[in-house]
């Protein structure tokens, strides 16, 4: 009853800080570029994870790019993005279905900041998405994305996309792999329910090259990684089950 209780206030605080934030951001987009406002998206950001009531510990910053990498994380939870816009100090702009982008308010915030909408059952635009994203990369910022596509909220790695791969490897970016550790504890259902208090990590691992590679290669790399990654540092947390 208790964590029901707890979990809608901090839910009434959230609709309530992205409905002035939200706007706030909106309005500022009409006037000035994305590339102004990212220490008001990032603020905003760490706003909504404070509403949520989680820790954020952040390892590996002297690997954060300044720009031309793709930006990939374990996706387990709804406020995934927000830890990972808030606290990685970097120009990004995303990808997301497209039908994010008829979203009221976000929509607008989406597409104004640079996101790109992708429509996983139309192949054309899809191919026009990826072209978009190439000139999107070359006139600077870095694109994040979660390779498992969708978030799952306990559990080992989703397979992942090859879209994401494909990308990388024909800019010949290197990929930035951040890992979140600890986020399935907080919100264990992945949507709703929260445990205030808990501290998620969130690591910046090195980057890993896909000048000369396949995209298999840099595919099975990066699983790789985040396999070995995830069971290190989540075998630091003694006492506890290991939770993606």
């Amino acid at each position: 009853m208790i964590l029901k209780l707890n979990t809608w206030i901090r839910w009434v605080l959230y609709i309530l800080l992205f409905a002035s934030g939200g706007s706030l951001i909106a309005i500022s987009l009409i006037i000035f570029p994305s590339v102004k406002l990212e220490s008001l998206l990032r603020l905003f950001c760490k706003l909504c994870i404070i509403c949520f009531g989680v820790r954020i510990k952040v390892t590996g910053e002297k690997n954060i790019p300044f720009s031309g990498s793709v930006i990939t994380f374990n996706h387990n939870s709804f406020l995934d993005h927000f830890v990972v816009v808030g606290y990685l100090k970097s120009l990004m702009f995303g990808v997301e279905k497209a039908s994010n982008h008829k979203i009221p308010m976000y929509g607008f915030i989406s597409k104004k900041w640079g996101n790109i909408g992708i429509d996983r059952g139309n192949r054309s635009q899809s191919v026009k998405a990826l072209e978009d994203l190439k000139v999107r990369l070359k006139n600077g910022g870095n694109l994040i994305i979660a390779p498992e596509g969708t978030r799952k909220p306990v559990g080992p790695l989703k397979p992942f996309k090859k879209g994401t791969f494909y990308f990388a490897t024909q800019m010949d970016a290197p990929i930035i792999p951040i890992t979140l550790i600890g986020m399935p504890r907080y919100n264990p259902d992945g949507i709703f329910y929260v445990h205030p208090g808990k501290t998620v990590t969130m690591h910046i691992g090195k980057k890993i090259e896909t000048k000369g590679k396949t995209l298999e290669e840099v595919l099975e790399e990066t699983k790789e990684y985040y396999e070995n990654k995830i069971e290190e540092l989540d075998s630091n947390k003694s006492g506890q089950t290991p939770v993606f």
